[in-house]
């Protein structure tokens, strides 16, 4: 207790000798700090992109365009394309630094000019200033100049089209095309753009998305990887189709193993080229372990290794261990990407708008965890008391301690963890706690867990389809489960990553 009360004393005394200088040169110091940190998330942000009002040259004669529909237009465009927020010129900006020196607080002045000097930094910004010219005698081709100004690099252009929508659309292409070249933090390398051409087809590709168009999504997005050949983002968009065509949309489709190998094809085409995504590398996990099972019903396993992009397979066998190994390296990459400090140490940079962040970061980390204890299981290596210190800790430690940072595919994943404890130990709880989880997931998943996958297909679950819980077989279990939470996904085709 001595030792404390010294310690204390120690304290007390140096901040009793700090005078009003050296708490000055404290703040300063950690303003200093936040500075510097401002700026490196700034760095990998967008800030607002402001719409000035579109001045219409002189019309000779006929109805003027409707200027405030194309400005509306113009802002859906950028809105759907991830850029939010967009604001209409002429809207006021908060400056509380103006406010602070319009006060009639004394000796003011100096202060608001010191925090403006110290001004923290803020996410590039952008605005757009269009000018709708008249079109030549005779004809409605509309032309709209704009004027691109932010990020250091202003752009002017005009774009031309035969009606004001495909002119809009264009337009905001070209804005996009450009934004994503100056604002290099917030668009890394493997989502530039470089020709709006390409820019157009991929937004095409992503209303075909929305309206639940598979081919004609499948088909912008070539053409956009055609165009745009160092850009990732058509080919995971094409690497998603191609895995959802696989599965199938109703619950009577089988999967198509080819597909499925042609999908793996793709992600780890993308996670080879692309190291530092997230996205490939999961997935390309999730595809391997779903053929594992395929390739053990006797598919043609030379036909899926050659569009998985396996060489010098032996046999099925061979075959197998390749995808189990695979699917192993790929969650193991995933993991470390999902820790914390990782993009910044390994790639100095930080995490992008389409990488995840936050709680979505967090989410998945949680779910690969679950993964993890679920592929030991699978293993059956484990002695019996093994078995039952891993069932302690999902449920006191992944889902108690950690629960804030679980969502619904880390409920999943518990739920299959106890299909698979009680596949060994025949314990009726572990059948519960099963039916549990995966009526937690189902609850918080909405529209986005795949019905049929989980009533039907998945491996883990099969101890849970073959015996009866508390009287209930799986079939009802699945019925109840539809009547409550579970539903068919809206659209099966956005993937939750896109923007």
């Amino acid at each position: 207790m001595s030792a404390i009360g010294d310690g204390v004393d120690w304290v007390q005394a140096r901040v009793d000798a700090f005078t009003s200088v050296d708490f000055a040169f404290l703040l300063i110091g950690f303003a200093a700090l936040y500075w510097v940190w401002r700026a490196i998330r700034s760095s990998s942000q967008l800030g607002p992109i402001e719409i000035a009002p579109i001045v219409c040259d002189k019309q000779d004669g006929g109805q003027a365009p409707e200027i405030e529909a194309l400005a509306s237009l113009l802002r859906e465009r950028l809105a759907h394309s991830g850029f939010t927020p967009t604001i209409p010129g002429g809207v006021p900006k908060p400056d509380p630094i103006a406010a602070l020196a319009a006060s009639d607080i004394p000796q003011v002045g100096w202060i608001a000019q010191l925090l403006d000097a110290l001004r923290f930094p803020q996410p590039p910004s952008f605005t757009i200033r269009v000018t709708l010219l008249r079109a030549p005698a005779g004809t409605y081709a509309p032309r709209l100049r704009y004027w691109l100004d932010g990020g250091g690099t202003p752009l002017l252009s005009t774009v031309r089209a035969t009606t004001d929508e495909i002119a809009v659309r264009r337009l905001a292409a070209c804005v996009f095309a450009h934004i994503s070249q100056v604002a290099t933090g917030a668009f890394p390398p493997w989502a530039r753009w470089t020709s709006p051409v390409a820019v157009a087809e991929y937004f095409k590709g992503q209303e075909h998305l929305r309206a639940g168009d598979a081919a004609g999504a499948f088909e912008h997005f070539e053409a956009a990887d055609r165009i745009e050949t160092t850009n990732s983002l058509p080919r995971l968009q094409l690497a998603t189709l191609t895995e959802i065509a696989a599965v199938g949309e109703r619950e009577d489709d089988d999967e198509d193993p080819v597909l499925l190998a042609t999908a793996l094809g793709r992600y780890r085409a993308v996670a080879n080229e692309r190291p530092d995504l997230v996205e490939p590398h999961y997935r390309a996990s999730i595809v391997a372990a779903m053929l594992v099972p395929l390739v053990r019903r006797g598919v043609n396993d030379t036909e899926i290794a050659e569009h998985a992009g396996f060489r010098d397979m032996r046999d099925s066998v061979d075959l197998i261990a390749r995808l189990n190994r695979e699917g192993k390296e790929q969650a193991g990459r995933t993991r470390r990407l999902l820790w914390l400090p990782s993009i910044a140490l390994t790639h100095w940079r930080m995490r992008n708008r389409y990488e995840l962040r936050g709680d979505a970061r967090r989410e998945l980390r949680q779910t690969m965890r679950l993964s993890r204890q679920c592929r030991q299981l699978r293993s059956q290596t484990d002695r019996p008391w093994r078995r039952r210190v891993r069932g302690l800790r999902v449920r006191f430690w992944y889902l108690g301690v950690r629960r804030p940072s679980c969502g619904w595919q880390a409920y999943y994943n518990a739920g299959c963890f106890f299909a698979l404890l009680y596949r060994s130990t025949r314990d009726a709880d572990d059948a519960r706690r099963a039916r549990r989880y995966l009526a937690d997931a189902s609850e918080r998943a909405g529209r986005q867990l795949d019905a049929k996958w989980m009533s039907m297909r998945d491996p883990d679950l099969q101890p849970l389809r073959d015996e009866e819980v508390d009287g209930e077989a799986w079939d009802a279990f699945m019925l109840r489960l539809r009547g409550s939470a579970l539903k068919p996904r809206a659209n099966p085709l956005q993937p939750s990553w896109a923007a």
